[in-house]
């Protein structure tokens, strides 16, 4: 028997939601703008303190912040079509995985804890962290769209009114351990200025 769209359970229109809120991340995610880079090498990156960080590693700097990266890692700043800007993280040839650092505005309807909601949403387990002493949080979890499980991690963090999002996708069905160490690597060296 056929039901209208009023007539629908609950769940049927959560999933709907969840499927069309994950749409609309990804269409974000891939509607940034080139920006201009401010790229410099610093052989003499600190590890201390830096999750096995090597001194090879490149670091770029912001008004605000600075973040270290492998050197066959290609970045590029853009800007986010809804405000704010990203960093994006060019992986080398052959690896099937994104990442990027997003800083936004702490706005009225965006706050950090509409972030942190979204990823409670989907039941994702939560770690607390502190980088560069600032208290945020960390998510990993999986999900099944339609024939793909997307593998998710991201770091929200706080810091003189922006939020900082580190972001990493990729399709697998189970986690890749060092994908996910490239993640807490760069993460680790996130440096507020």
């Amino acid at each position: 028997m056929y039901k209208t769209f009023f007539s629908l359970d609950w769940r049927i229109l959560a999933a709907f939601c969840f499927i069309a809120s994950i749409l609309i991340a990804i269409f974000i995610f891939f509607s940034i703008n080139p920006g201009s880079p401010t790229v410099k090498s610093t052989p003499s990156v600190s590890p201390v303190n830096r999750q096995n960080i090597t001194p090879t590693w490149q670091v770029y700097s912001e008004t605000g912040y600075s973040i270290s990266y492998p050197p066959d890692v290609i970045i590029e700043p853009a800007i986010i079509s809804g405000g704010g800007n990203a960093l994006v993280f060019h992986l080398p040839q052959g690896v099937d995985y994104s990442m990027q650092l997003e800083v936004l505005p702490v706005t009225s309807t965006n706050k950090v804890e509409i972030s942190l909601e979204i990823f409670r949403i989907l039941s994702y387990p939560e770690i607390d962290i502190n980088i560069s002493g600032k208290s945020g949080k960390e998510f990993s979890g999986s999900n099944v769209i339609g024939e793909f499980t997307v593998q998710e991690k991201v770091a929200i963090l706080e810091n003189q009114g922006e939020i900082y999002k580190l972001y990493l996708l990729y399709y697998a069905n189970k986690r890749n351990t060092e994908v996910d160490n490239i993640f807490s690597q760069i993460l680790s060296s996130l440096n507020f200025n």
